[in-house]
C-alpha cells in the first residue's frame, strides 16, 4: 500500500506489473471519495461517494468504466491528473483513456494506492500549479 497526503490538485506516474488488479482511493474526507480500479481489461472509477454530487447532479454518481488496451506483459503505466473537479486517466501510452467530473464539499487530501498481484515499481505525486 501506498499512501500520499496532502496531494490536491495533482498529478501521478505510476509504473508497476498488474496481475491482477489495482485500486488508487482519492479521498476528500471519510464520507467523500472515489475509487480507482485497474485490470488487464479496463479502468473502472466509482463516483459514489460524495455527498454533493448525490444530492444536486446524480449524471455525476455511480460508475464508469473504459476499456483497456493493454498488451500480454502485464506491465503498465499509468497517469493521473486531478483538480477541483476533474480526473484524467491515461494509460498504455495513451491508448486507454478516461475524463471524469466529480464535485466533492472538500479538496482531495489523500491518495491510497492497494494492488493485488500486482506491484507498484516506481510512483511520484506532483502538484499542479496555473501559469
Amino acid at each position: 500500500m501506498t499512501i500520499f497526503e496532502n496531494n490536491n490538485n495533482g498529478f501521478s506516474t505510476i509504473k508497476g506489473n498488474n496481475t491482477g488488479e489495482i485500486k488508487i482511493k482519492f479521498l476528500s474526507s471519510p464520507q467523500e471519495d472515489m475509487q480507482l480500479t485497474i485490470t488487464k481489461d479496463s479502468l473502472l472509477l466509482k463516483r459514489e461517494n460524495s455527498t454533493t454530487a448525490n444530492i444536486v447532479i446524480d449524471k455525476f454518481y455511480g460508475t464508469q468504466q473504459a476499456p483497456r488496451y493493454s498488451d500480454d506483459s502485464g506491465l503498465f503505466e499509468l497517469q493521473v491528473y486531478i483538480d477541483e473537479s476533474s480526473i484524467e486517466v491515461f494509460a498504455d501510452e495513451g491508448k486507454s483513456v478516461m475524463t471524469a467530473l466529480y464535485f466533492f464539499d472538500a479538496p482531495i487530501n489523500k491518495v491510497i494506492i492497494e494492488g493485488n498481484k500486482a506491484s507498484i515499481t516506481s510512483g511520484t505525486w506532483g502538484h499542479i500549479t496555473k501559469q
